[in-house]
């Protein structure tokens, strides 16, 4: 098996770890499930929140960049 060169960094990613606490997700009610996401999107806002600072400066650079002919895969 090919092991895709940014594995290691994907693997570092909270967002790409497992949810041991999802294992049995197949079995939960819909509206639980819905709470859920609902909860996770809450959790999403959150960090965008306190990380805007960080993301405003990432958007400049990549565009900035962008315009000298820069692309962003």
């Amino acid at each position: 098996m090919t092991v895709a060169p940014d594995a290691p960094v994907l693997a570092g990613l909270q967002t790409e770890q497992a949810r041991p606490e999802l294992a049995e997700l197949d079995s939960w009610s819909t509206e639980d499930i819905v709470a859920l996401m609902a909860a996770d999107a809450r959790r999403a806002s959150a960090a965008v929140e306190a990380a805007k600072a960080t993301v405003a400066r990432a958007v400049e650079e990549i565009t900035a960049r962008m315009a000298e002919g820069g692309r962003l895969v």
